[in-house]
């Protein structure tokens, strides 16, 4: 009868060849209790009950393993072989022969191919962590949660359990970074976002390499600990060509820092591109869509530069209802070539525009915030970097963003101007008093004609004058709150019943008015 204690071994014990058969002989009953827990732990069986108090630590340890021994070597397909068919259908060692008593698989042409592991590839630096981020969240390459690691070489995506390579991309191909603060599902609890860009316009899939990686040592943090300061340090673990951007609300980072703020003190706006829903965050380098797939981003050297000819320009903001409104983003004509002196070639380049993309269904209420952005930066759109600054000075010269000009300015009613003109001119002599000999002859004699005229004038003018200030009050949209996107009016009860009762007192007493009418015609 089997002792209950070493199953285990006895039954690896009765499965050994026979030139294998003397290994367990020189173990003692104690040395096979001990033997028989170890290959316990290999097979995966559950926790003997002697240490039964360690069953998480035997689960952990037993995934850790397998893991291992996944990657130490392929297993051997071991298909039963077919009764007579020693050296296969196709030939000795063909496709679908039997070699040392095991049978392999004939291969699939159509089957698809395993991805390449990238043993010969990974080197001993590749496999240096920097820098360790467990158990986060992520959408691509892979949309599922990996531990992070940043290497010298690239970034490697982990399962979080086994520590088996999910995806690598190697550092070179990244160019910019981003860490954007985002809102979660609980609107109370500050959350951020890092996107890693390796272009700014979308790009085809391509497959991935995966790569073998071994476990890295585990961390942890306190709950609720701060996050940024982690993430902080992550992306200082990048190499210096990539380009990164912070976009924190006024909680979190200095409000004279802030280039965009949304009602709701976040850097972004949500939007929609078709039927995916994302966030539109405003940049002081540019705009940023991200939280969905794939994401890309508007440079301001990349934009079209800003013009008042309607379907112009890099960003424009349009409504229909004022519930809603929709952003416009162009980017500029594809440049020639410096070294290119073709003009015709670089003709047909400046004449082609730039791909435009619509962000809609964006709320109302942030209209005026992201109005407020593009008059801010569209001078800057479609400038070089180099460029961009010289801009940006002349505006701090001046102040209040208004930039300074370059040459003296002409009055858009300087064109305008006829001989009438000299007829609102006030004479430089005068003293207000009544007018002298001199004045009173003109040189055709008709003084009172060109009075009347002047005081015709100065009737137009006054009226003229009233009217543009009416105007310029009723656009002002921080004076008249209706004027403003997504605004309704609103009129209380007592409002209502007033204007109730004054249409019920005119329908009802208008027989007695038109009586009045008739006395007084017959009088």
């Amino acid at each position: 009868m089997p002792d209950a204690k070493t199953l285990y071994v006895d039954a690896v014990s009765a499965s050994l060849p026979s030139v294998l058969s003397d290994l367990l002989l020189s173990f003692d009953a104690f040395e096979r209790e001990k033997l028989d827990t170890l290959v316990r732990f290999c097979v995966g069986a559950t926790c003997p009950p002697r240490i039964a108090g360690h069953s998480d630590a035997w689960e952990c340890g037993q995934t850790r393993l397998h893991a291992r021994l996944a990657n130490i070597g392929p297993v051997k397909d071991r298909k039963r072989p077919r009764d007579g068919d020693d050296n296969g259908e196709n030939g000795e060692n063909g496709e679908g022969a039997s070699i040392n008593g095991y049978r392999h698989a004939p291969a699939i042409a159509n089957k698809k191919q395993k991805l390449s592991t990238a043993e010969d590839d990974d080197t001993e630096e590749d496999t240096t962590p920097m820098h360790i981020l467990h158990a986060l969240s992520i959408t691509a390459p892979v949309r599922k949660k990996v531990d992070i690691v940043i290497t010298p070489d690239a970034v490697r995506l982990t399962h979080p359990v086994s520590g088996a390579l999910e995806a690598r991309v190697p550092v070179a191909a990244i160019t910019r970074a981003f860490l954007v603060s985002s809102l979660g599902k609980n609107k109370n609890k500050p959350q951020w976002a890092v996107t890693l860009m390796t272009s700014d316009r979308h790009v085809p899939k391509e497959g991935f390499k995966t790569t073998v990686g071994s476990k890295s040592p585990p961390a942890s943090h306190e709950k609720g600990a701060e996050t940024l300061s982690i993430l902080q340090a992550f992306l200082a673990c990048l190499p210096e060509h990539i380009e990164q951007y912070t976009a924190l609300g006024p909680a979190d980072a200095d409000s004279a820092l802030v280039a965009f703020a949304s009602s709701s003190s976040q850097p972004f706006v949500d939007a929609y591109v078709g039927a995916k829903e994302g966030a539109l965050c405003f940049l002081p380098s540019g705009i940023l869509w991200s939280g969905t797939r794939p994401c890309e981003y508007f440079a301001l050297e990349d934009l079209a530069p800003d013009s008042d000819v309607p379907g112009a320009g890099g960003v424009k903001t349009l409504s229909a209802t004022g519930r809603t409104f929709s952003v416009y983003v162009r980017r500029g004509p594809v440049h020639a070539d410096s070294g290119n002196n073709n003009s015709e070639d670089g003709e047909e380049e400046e004449m082609e525009e730039g791909e435009e993309t619509e962000f809609a269904m964006i709320d109302g209420r942030e209209s005026e915030n992201v109005n407020a952005w593009i008059r801010k930066f569209r001078r800057l759109f479609g400038k070089p970097r180099t460029e961009q600054a010289q801009v940006v000075k002349a505006v701090d010269k001046k102040g209040k963003g208004r930039a300074k000009a370059v040459g003296p300015v002409q009055d858009a009613n300087d064109g305008d101007s006829d001989r009438s003109d000299e007829d609102f001119v006030a004479p430089s002599d005068s003293d207000g008093g009544e007018p002298s000999s001199d004045e009173e002859s003109g040189p055709d004699g008709g003084n009172n004609d060109q009075g009347d005229e002047e005081e015709e004038a100065e009737d137009g003018d006054s009226e003229d004058l009233g009217d543009a200030d009416e105007e310029d009050e009723e656009l002002d949209p921080a004076r008249h709150p209706l004027m403003r996107p997504g605004a309704m009016p609103r009129m209380s009860k007592a409002a209502m019943d007033a204007a109730v009762a004054m249409v019920i007192g005119d329908v009802a007493g208008s027989g007695d008015e038109e009586e009045e009418e008739e006395e007084d015609e017959l009088e």
